[in-house]
């Protein structure tokens, strides 16, 4: 267990929306890793919607494959190429509002039992921790030397997506095509 805390504190700046809601995408080409994820965009409305912005470098193996799974899923919006070979996927989770805000707002542990069953068997093991805080209690209880009550108190292990690090800061020229 031990491991799985280090890994908790050394990952505490990883992108959640990497964790949590590209997950919950269930893509099925296993070589659809983004380079990285993003819950918004400096200075462009798509702040106020409920997305997710995947990143892809063109040149990555499988790419066509996965450019027709992305452009082909229920959630695909559209996407934005750039002069550098990256592709932004917009992907819309405007129909689970309940379920982006609850990761939006780092209150894992009370997305529904099947998106927690679905992120068990992913098996991230940030992920695992962020839906199952209450099997980590004691745990964490002792690694970091508070009480047990303390930790039900606050409930979830893991703080919400950090705004920084899930915002993404494009040119002014490939802003306009976000817009």
């Amino acid at each position: 267990m031990d491991e799985m805390i280090k890994n908790l504190v050394k990952y505490r700046n990883v992108n959640k929306s990497t964790i949590f809601l590209y997950a919950l995408l269930k893509m099925k080409n296993i070589n659809a890793i983004p380079i990285c994820t993003y819950m918004s965009i400096e200075n462009c409305s798509i702040h106020k919607d409920m997305n997710l912005i995947c990143v892809f470098h063109k040149l990555q193996n499988d790419f066509a494959n996965i450019d027709a799974e992305f452009k082909k899923h229920t959630q695909f919006d559209y996407y934005v190429d750039d002069t550098e070979d990256y592709r932004y996927y917009i992907m819309d989770f405007s129909m689970v509002p309940k379920v982006y805000e609850a990761i939006r707002l780092g209150k894992y542990s009370t997305l529904p039992a099947h998106l927690i069953t679905a992120i068990n068997v992913i098996g991230h093991p940030i992920a695992v921790i962020g839906v199952n805080p209450d099997s980590y209690y004691e745990d964490f209880s002792n690694e970091f030397n508070v009480t047990i009550k303390s930790l039900k108190e606050k409930v979830e292990l893991l703080e919400p997506p950090n705004i920084a690090n899930e915002t993404l800061n494009v040119s002014k020229e490939l802003l306009k095509q976000f817009m």
